[in-house]
C-alpha cells in the first residue's frame, strides 16, 4: 500500500491545514461531516475508536464485482467478531483501490487481537496484511482521512457506515438543522448538542417542531437526555 491511516496518521501536516480544507469539494465536506460526527459521538459516549485496515490478495479482481465481494467478506468478518467477542461493532468504512483493494474501517467496539483478526481475514479473503490501531485526536484524524482518500485521488471508491456509527438517520437530521441555521457554525453547534444526548432522535423530534427551537436547546436541561 502506498499510504495508510494506521501507519502514518500524523505525517501530512500540509494536507490537514485550514487552507487545504477551504478547497474541498462537496463530497469531501460530506465525508468529513460523516467521519467527524461519528468520532464526536464516540467521544461523548466515552467509547474508544480504532481503525482496521484490511487488504486484498493479488488474485482479487479490481472490478465492481470485486468491490461487492470485498464488502460481503467484510460483513462475514463483522459477524465473526460479534460472535467471538459479543460486542457491538459500529463502523464507518472507506473502500479504496490501493493495492488490490483496501478497506479502512473506523469502528467503535472492544479491542480485537491482531493475531485473531489476521487469521480470520486470511481465512475469509486470503489476504495476509491486516492492521489495527487505536486512534486519538478526532479532528486531525478526520481531516487526514478525507484529505488522503477523498481528495480526488484515484484511490477513493466508496464510503459507507453502520446505523449507529453516529445514530440512525443522523444525515437527515444534520440537513434539517443546516437548512434552518443562520450559518454553518451555528448548525455545527446545534448538531453538537444533539450528539451529546443519550437519545439524539428523541431529543431532536421533541424540540424541532417548537417555534423557539434554538431557545429550547439552551433552556431545557440536557441532564434529561444524557
Amino acid at each position: 500500500m502506498s499510504s495508510s491511516l494506521v501507519t502514518y496518521p500524523h505525517n501530512q501536516p500540509s494536507e490537514t491545514s485550514p487552507r487545504a480544507r477551504t478547497s474541498w469539494n462537496s463530497k469531501q465536506r460530506r465525508t468529513f461531516q460523516r467521519v467527524l460526527s461519528g468520532l464526536k459521538r464516540a467521544s461523548y459516549e466515552r467509547k474508544r475508536i480504532r481503525i482496521i485496515t484490511l487488504t486484498s490478495p493479488p488474485s482479487h479482481p479490481r472490478t465492481v464485482a470485486g468491490g461487492k465481494k470485498l464488502a460481503i467478506r467484510f460483513q462475514i468478518l463483522r459477524k465473526r467478531i460479534l460472535r467471538k467477542w459479543g460486542c457491538k461493532f459500529e463502523y464507518l468504512r472507506v473502500r479504496t483501490s490501493e493495492g488490490f483493494g483496501v478497506l479502512h474501517i473506523l469502528y467503535k467496539g472492544a479491542f480485537i487481537p491482531h493475531s485473531w483478526l489476521k487469521k480470520q481475514w486470511y481465512d475469509i479473503h486470503g489476504a495476509e496484511i491486516v492492521f489495527i490501531q487505536a486512534l486519538y485526536g478526532r479532528k486531525r484524524l478526520a481531516r487526514y482521512l478525507v484529505s488522503n482518500y477523498v481528495a480526488g485521488h484515484h484511490t477513493f471508491m466508496r464510503l459507507s457506515w453502520s446505523w449507529n456509527w453516529v445514530f440512525r438517520g443522523f444525515v437527515g437530521v444534520w440537513y434539517r438543522i443546516r437548512r434552518g441555521a443562520v450559518d454553518i457554525q451555528s448548525a455545527i453547534r446545534e448538531f453538537d448538542i444533539i450528539l451529546r444526548t443519550r437519545n439524539p432522535n428523541s431529543y431532536f423530534l421533541e424540540h424541532w417542531n417548537k417555534k423557539r427551537w434554538k431557545e429550547s436547546l439552551k433552556i431545557i436541561p440536557l441532564t434529561r437526555y444524557l
